[in-house]
């Protein structure tokens, strides 16, 4: 895993179907919360790429239940990237539960390509500033510079 961050999420009334446990669409409501969390990390939150003209819609999403999420439940949601070097950005995702056993109770992941917003055309490549904000995260994790 080259970058991860983690995001903490309970689960609001709101979100819990008739079975009394979350509602299997919102797992990927709770997979963005960890998303948006490590793309501000890596400086590559939305505003950030759309002032560079860049979007990065998702193209696929899959996700596997392991053990239901339950109303006021405090889970923990991990979101990593592999990969840096693709015109594509795969996105993994581990829900934990945040007791002290950290059972896994989903998996998933997203793919990600980048696009560029005036034209409307898929890069096939990764765009250069997306590739200085992964520099420099390298950077900041190792305080060296290396080429990924």
């Amino acid at each position: 895993m080259i970058f991860s961050a983690k995001a903490p999420v309970r689960i609001p009334f709101h979100d819990i179907d008739v079975m009394h446990i979350a509602w299997h669409g919102h797992y990927l409501k709770y997979f963005e919360i960890a998303r948006t969390a490590l793309m501000q990390q890596l400086e590559l939150d939305w505003p950030a790429l759309k002032a560079q003209g860049i979007a990065m819609p998702v193209v696929d999403s899959q996700a596997q239940y392991r053990k239901p999420i339950v109303y006021d439940q405090e889970i923990i949601v991990e979101a990593s990237i592999d990969e840096v070097d693709y015109p594509e950005l795969i996105i993994n995702y581990r829900i934990l539960s945040s007791n002290p056993s950290g059972d896994l109770l989903a998996t998933g992941r997203t793919r990600q390509v980048y696009m560029n917003i005036g034209e409307q055309n898929t890069h096939f490549v990764v765009p250069d500033f997306v590739k200085s904000r992964f520099q420099a995260a390298i950077e900041r994790e190792t305080g060296r510079h290396e080429a990924y």
